[in-house]
């Protein structure tokens, strides 16, 4: 019995020794660590101001401070916690194509960059989206755009050789007179783009209305084709070649 009693009494003993040697470096650890934190200042180190303890005082980490262990966040210094230029781009790229992660949300992105690329990077994404006809549409439009605001020859007039006022539609019929493949856009009530081979001719029907019209080849020495007309109903044809100057 005697023996028991010691040993609890020695192990009552060593608890509390356990717990006064321990309490002061719990207390220092939970004021060094973020202290610690502010060690990655410009200056590499921090100067202590009055008393350090929960009742008052303050230290100077850089131009961070610390008040009653509570941090400012707005003094952090710049490169406190900086991550790489490298791992920002990382985080910037895999939160920009979240943007693209579903249909709607993708086509919502396109729609507010309104480019041709991001048109064309909706089309690659959801090749069968909902909105693909549309993409179509708009990137045949932005495509004459560019065309109208860039360098261009003047686009020829159409010659209307039947008259139909009572269609809603016109038919056009484009004669490519060139050795080279023939590309033209219609931009208006309906956005369309036919291709056409070197010497051969193709018809397009478009609904009557304004069109801005852009032609083109492929070869950079050809200065392209662009500018608008007017469809009224009937039958309309045009044609192309390159003349050398």
């Amino acid at each position: 019995m005697f023996f028991s009693s010691t040993l609890r009494n020695a192990a009552g003993i060593a608890a509390i020794a356990l717990f006064l040697l321990f309490q002061p470096l719990c207390v220092y650890a939970q004021s060094a660590i973020p202290f610690n934190a502010g060690r990655e200042n410009r200056s590499g180190g921090f100067s202590g101001s009055g008393n350090s303890g929960r009742s008052g005082g303050s230290l100077n980490i850089d131009k961070g401070m610390i008040y009653n262990d509570s941090f400012d966040v707005n003094s952090v210094p710049m490169n406190f916690g900086k991550f790489s230029d490298e791992k920002i781009e990382q985080i910037k790229s895999e939160m920009a194509e979240r943007e693209w992660g579903d249909d709607e949300s993708a086509w919502n992105k396109a729609c507010s960059l309104d480019s041709r690329a991001g048109y064309e990077k909706y089309k690659a994404r959801y090749p069968n989206g909902l909105h693909r006809a549309e993409a179509d549409k708009r990137i045949v439009d932005k495509n004459v755009e560019d065309a109208l605001k860039n360098e261009h020859n003047a686009l020829p007039g159409l010659t209307r050789v039947k008259t139909d006022d009572e269609s809603p539609t016109s038919v056009v019929v484009v004669h490519n007179c060139t050795g080279l493949t023939l590309t033209v856009h219609y931009s208006g009530s309906d956005s369309k783009s036919v291709k056409i081979a070197p010497e051969c001719k193709e018809s397009v029907r478009l609904t009557n209305g304004q069109y801005g019209i852009a032609v083109s080849v492929q070869n950079p020495n050809v200065r392209p084709y662009a500018g608008r007309d007017a469809l009224e109903g009937g039958l309309y044809e045009i044609s192309f070649y390159i003349v050398s100057h």
